[in-house]
C-alpha cells in the first residue's frame, strides 16, 4: 500500500503558486491596458466636444455682422450674451454650472478671432484646451 501512494503523481504547491502568479500577472496587465484605453477614449471625447463648441462659436462669428469684444460669447441659439469674459457651457453649448463644463472665450486681435475652449479633464490630466482661429 505504501508503494502505491508514492507512485501517485500530482502538482506540488510550488507549481500551483507559480501558475497562480502567472494568471495574476496576465489579469493585472489586461486591467491596466483596459483602464488606459478607457482614459484615452474619454479624453478624445472631451476634446471632440470642445472642438465642436469652438467650431459653433466660429460659425456664429462667421454669420454675424458685428465685431465681438473679449466680454461676449454666443449661446447655442446664436444670440450674443454678455458674460464676465467667458461662457461656461455644457457639451451642448448651454450655460451650466455642471462639474464637467467647458469655458469658451472669444478674443479679437485686428481681424482675427481666437475661440478658446478649455475644461478640467475628467481623466485627471489637468486643464485641457482647444483654440480655433477665424480671420474675417
Amino acid at each position: 500500500m505504501l508503494k502505491r501512494l508514492s507512485n501517485q503523481r500530482g502538482d506540488t504547491i510550488v507549481e500551483v503558486l507559480i501558475a497562480l502568479a502567472v494568471v495574476a500577472v496576465v489579469i493585472v496587465s489586461a486591467f491596466a491596458i483596459t483602464n488606459r484605453s478607457n482614459k484615452a477614449i474619454q479624453s478624445a471625447q472631451e476634446a471632440d466636444q470642445a472642438t465642436k463648441l469652438a467650431q459653433s462659436q466660429v460659425e456664429f462669428l462667421r454669420s454675424s455682422k458685428f465685431t465681438i469684444g473679449t466680454d461676449k460669447c454666443f449661446k447655442s441659439n446664436g444670440q450674443v450674451t454678455s458674460l464676465a469674459s467667458e461662457c461656461v457651457v455644457d457639451s451642448a453649448g448651454n450655460p451650466t454650472t455642471a462639474t464637467l463644463s467647458y469655458t469658451v472665450a472669444i478674443s479679437q486681435s485686428g481681424s482675427t478671432y481666437a475661440v478658446n475652449t478649455s475644461w478640467d479633464s475628467a481623466t485627471g490630466n489637468g486643464i485641457a484646451n482647444v483654440t480655433l482661429y477665424y480671420r474675417r
